[in-house]
């Protein structure tokens, strides 16, 4: 869940850089007032949760989008199984949207997973 090797780095880096106070670091409580490795480590943890929690909310936003709904749809409508995670089908579709300004998601989807099917096989 947690990497804690990134962890300690994180800490011994904001640690060991001089030009970073305890106030530049977000996630320090409001009783810090000296920059210890503790603190550091402390506040690399914090960092740490937050970031997963935001992950979590990412990764079910995904799992309800229309997007998502409209890659599955376009796999079935063109007989075809990508094997592609949530995650990566709803990348696929955030590109195609750069390409295919003004089109509706379910054109955007069947374009998508068109050419995703081609470049597959």
């Amino acid at each position: 869940m947690f990497n804690k090797s990134e962890i300690m780095t994180q800490a011994w880096i904001w640690f060991n850089n001089d030009e970073v106070d305890v106030c530049d670091i977000n996630w320090t409580s409001y009783g810090d007032t000296e920059k210890t490795f503790g603190v550091c480590l402390k506040a690399a943890w914090a960092k740490a949760k937050e970031d997963i929690e935001e992950r979590k909310v990412y990764t079910k936003s995904i799992a309800s989008s229309e997007e998502l709904k409209a890659w599955n749809w376009a796999e079935k409508k063109l007989n075809f199984v990508s094997g592609l995670t949530d995650e990566s089908k709803y990348q696929q579709m955030m590109n195609i949207d750069k390409e295919t300004f003004g089109m509706s998601v379910w054109q955007k989807a069947i374009k998508a997973a068109g050419m995703f099917k081609r470049t597959a096989a």
